[in-house]
């Protein structure tokens, strides 16, 4: 009996034991759980932003990085419209996925509040921060996970293609647009080479707030029109949309005007009425032209300024742009970017 006794009490010890050390001092065993995986990026403005490994809602504050998404063929991850102008009545005409996205709580041609952006869940947003961070620190202090994007000039928006590609997991895509607006833009340099400084047509670009404020030299407008073979005559300016006077406007005294596409605070004939401009070239050969399109803006930060770039070519130097079919380059490329002609669209020019 005692040896039976002895081996009962031995097996109970061993059972104790085992039960002790296999449940951690008492406490249930439970498996970690599967976490997703997440991995770093770092922004175009130099920010270091966790992300998922997988991204499949996205959303947008600006048409900049809106248009990049369709451009690379993403637009099932976006979370919400954020196409602007007819453009975007265009989209909703022709496009039944577009049309059933929620429509954000924000005026067309302002920013989207942080608010109204979590009711679509992103996973990520994209903004625009070409010339400051307010945004991104907005967002981010409401708990969105914020990726800063810009695209002043083309190498900028060489690196937001890539940049995206990466982050939607579509580096194929990203490659295959970015050499596509390579061969647009390639198509328009050299063009002007053989034009001398002294020779090249003097640009004003004016708008959004009123016919006296000008794009600066810091500003992608500036560059369009050099690429194009003219000199923007305000490119000494710093900073975005500064105002001048009529003063300062006959000091230049351009030889072309053009009025922004963006918000109509301006027309043709105010220009060519205004008396205060009246010995400029410009307004003397009623040089001074609406920007195009009346669909949507080729003069803003986007690929499509590529056909912004050829227009003012075939505007200010004709004979140098003479083979340029703009309508046919233009339904081309709005068939590459959104899966529509320009002139399905609406587009005219």
């Amino acid at each position: 009996m005692k040896k039976t006794g002895k081996t009962i009490a031995l097996i109970l010890a061993l059972m104790i034991l085992t039960l002790y050390t296999s449940t951690g001092c008492g406490k249930t065993a439970t498996a970690p759980e599967d976490e997703p995986e997440k991995r770093f990026i770092v922004d175009q403005v130099g920010r270091k932003v966790e992300l998922p490994e997988k991204i499949e809602r996205v959303a947008t504050s600006h048409h900049f990085d809106t248009k990049l998404i369709y451009a690379l063929g993403q637009e099932d991850k976006m979370t919400h419209k954020r196409i602007s102008a007819k453009e975007g009545e265009a989209m909703e005409r022709l496009d039944a996925t577009y049309a059933a996205l929620p429509d954000l709580e924000a005026p067309e041609y302002q920013k989207a509040s942080a608010e109204a952006l979590m009711v679509v869940k992103p996973q990520v947003v994209f903004s625009y921060a070409a010339f400051d961070t307010a945004e991104i620190e907005q967002y981010t202090n409401a708990g969105l996970t914020v990726v800063g994007v810009k695209g002043e000039t083309l190498d900028d928006t060489y690196e937001a293609i890539q940049l995206m590609g990466d982050i939607l997991d579509c580096k194929k895509q990203a490659d295959d647009f970015e050499t596509y607006v390579k061969e647009k833009v390639s198509t328009i340099e050299g063009r002007a080479k053989d034009v001398k400084d002294e020779g090249k047509p003097k640009v004003l670009f004016t708008g959004p707030k009123s016919i006296y404020t000008v794009a600066t030299g810091d500003m992608f407008q500036s560059e369009m029109i050099e690429m194009a073979g003219g000199i923007n005559v305000s490119k000494e300016l710093k900073g975005r949309w500064c105002e001048v006077s009529p003063e300062q406007i006959v000091a230049w005294n351009p030889d072309y005007i053009f009025l922004g596409s963006s918000f109509g605070t301006g027309t043709v004939d105010d220009l060519l009425k205004d008396p205060a401009l009246s010995t400029v070239n410009a307004i003397k050969n009623k040089n001074v032209f609406i920007f195009p399109s009346n669909i949507g803006w080729w003069n803003f930060p986007l690929p499509q300024s590529i056909l912004g770039i050829m227009w003012i070519g075939k505007t200010v130097l004709p004979e140098k742009y003479e083979d340029i079919d703009m309508t046919e380059i233009a339904d081309e490329y709005y068939n590459r970017a959104f899966g529509y002609s320009f002139t399905e669209m609406g587009g005219k020019l």
